[in-house]
């Protein structure tokens, strides 16, 4: 297989076609919920996540800095309950120190949502 100009070789050669996100008959949540399929989506949603954290911070109303520190994160299996972790992991690491009034309060919350018959 030639992929950049370099052959690769492999044992197995898989190919997904057709990968896309699917917000079941509700095209208009991708605005608020965008998917995670490619290292620019990844990107753009730790800024995201970022850009709430630095709101919060800078928030003084508590129900509104509350707000903005919950995650719903919608789906099933691994791929929700690692995102749901990772977001702890930042809030619980080094994100931490750097916003004190955000996450030392723990004042944020994470909603884990199925799908019906998922």
């Amino acid at each position: 297989m030639l992929a950049e100009g370099r052959r690769i070789a492999f044992d197995r050669l898989i190919v997904a076609t057709g990968a896309e996100h699917a917000y079941f008959g509700h095209d208009d949540w991708a605005h608020y919920a965008p998917g995670l399929k490619t290292i620019d989506d990844a990107t753009y949603l730790r800024r995201r996540i970022l850009l709430a954290f630095e709101k919060a911070e800078g928030e003084s109303d508590p129900a509104e800095r509350r707000a903005l520190l919950n995650f719903v994160i919608v789906g099933v299996g691994r791929p929700a309950w690692k995102m749901a972790g990772a977001i702890a992991e930042l809030a619980n690491g080094h994100w931490r120190w750097t916003f004190v009034r955000s996450i030392r309060g723990r004042r944020g919350s994470f909603w884990l949502k199925r799908r019906r018959g998922c």
